[in-house]
């Protein structure tokens, strides 16, 4: 069932596409289901309203993102089968799924041995789309459709790649890739720019979901979720699932960290934990790890060097202060007067203990500013 019946598009054509049912729809976009009269088989159309409204280098730009789209080939993702811009529709059309979406089985918590295994074909997936230099911006439960064999088919990316310039970034002023508010990134939300590691995050809340049941966060309006996903920690899925293993809540958690070097650092690397967790009594410790910022890893370790230094240099002072009379077991007692040296023991000849008291850091997060609601794509 569409998601719009009473669409004025349903029963007109574009080219060679007749529009059955509308499946989802914002004020930028449209995603249709469709009949090729050519090749006579349904299809998926993603539809750009208001397009005469646009730049001719827009439509330059998106006809050239499709082109990109359609050079992947991967099993778990789905084809590229046309685009074009016809009487002023600019449309995309993929293969079409009948079976469901991850959507429409979701119905409750899933085990989470089941939910890893549908995850790993998808991150398989992604894996490939971020080798061509492709970030999806826009997962959800709606756009991984389940083939009648089974394997999940990933659908619908979005038409702004990862590596974008300043020139494009802007080019239509609506942000038409920004994501959907209950998937989106935190990075998406304040509209910084972002890298493969946003669709770590999306991925992450989709995990949450399928193994408790609910998404992490839920509000009234989508700038409230929004708001959520930039400021407010995720909860446990322990707390929700009490039986669920430590360590496969260490990977939603890891996935949906705010900052995203805090994230696995590549689709790969998630992909690989997530095998790795299916692997009976495999207890890795990048499952259980805590990351640390590197930026914030070198300031500590930059701190500390300089501590060790001073306490050097105060303790070669005291030791130049001594008289020449006194006998370095005097010296070692002058440098720690704490420590009492009994000539001749080990005491006497060890290298002084020197205690680092490192100052604590305090990490501020930037100011950001949140994108209103209308901006959202499908």
């Amino acid at each position: 069932m569409g998601a719009n019946m009473d669409d004025p598009l349903i029963g007109t054509k574009i080219n060679r596409y007749e529009i059955q049912d509308c499946l989802h729809k914002t004020d930028l976009l449209g995603l249709y289901k469709v009949f090729d009269t050519k090749l006579e088989r349904n299809a998926l159309m993603k539809l750009v309203f208001h397009s005469p409204d646009y730049s001719k280098e827009f439509i330059e730009y998106f006809l050239g993102e499709a082109r990109s789209l359609a050079k992947m080939c991967h099993p778990n993702v789905a084809r590229i089968l046309d685009f074009g811009y016809d009487g002023g529709n600019l449309y995309l059309i993929s293969e079409y799924h009948a079976r469901q979406t991850l959507a429409d089985f979701m119905t409750g918590p899933i085990p989470w041995q089941q939910a890893i295994e549908m995850l790993i074909p998808v991150t398989e997936a992604l894996c490939y789309a971020h080798s061509q230099g492709i970030i999806h911006r826009d997962l959800k439960p709606e756009n991984i459709a389940l083939a009648e064999d089974g394997r999940p088919v990933l659908s619908d990316f979005s038409l702004i790649r990862m590596i974008e310039s300043e020139e494009t970034r802007d080019m239509t002023g609506t942000n038409v890739g920004l994501g959907s508010p209950a998937y989106i990134s935190p990075e998406q939300g304040t509209g910084m720019s972002v890298d493969f590691r946003s669709d770590i995050y999306s991925l992450g809340v989709i995990f949450f979901e399928m193994i408790t049941g609910r998404k992490p966060f839920s509000a009234g309006t989508s700038m409230e979720i929004v708001i959520q996903h930039v400021t407010t920690r995720a909860p446990s899925p322990r707390s929700i699932i009490p039986a669920l293993p430590a360590f496969v809540e260490q990977i939603i958690l890891t996935s949906l960290s705010k900052d995203p070097a805090q994230r696995y650092q590549s689709m790969q690397e998630l992909s690989d934990i997530l095998r790795s967790a299916l692997v009976p009594g495999d207890q890795s410790p990048k499952k259980t790890a805590i990351r640390i910022n590197p930026r914030v890893a070198a300031g500590m370790a930059a701190l500390v060097l300089a501590a060790v230094t001073l306490s050097v240099v105060s303790i070669r002072r005291n030791q130049q202060q001594i008289p020449a009379s006194t006998s370095p077991d005097a010296a070692s007692a002058t440098a720690l007067p704490t420590k009492t040296a009994v000539p001749g023991s080990a005491e006497s000849t060890a290298t002084p203990a020197v205690e680092i008291i490192a100052p604590s850091l305090t990490l501020e997060e930037p100011e950001m500013n949140v994108f209103p609601e209308a901006a959202f794509s499908l």
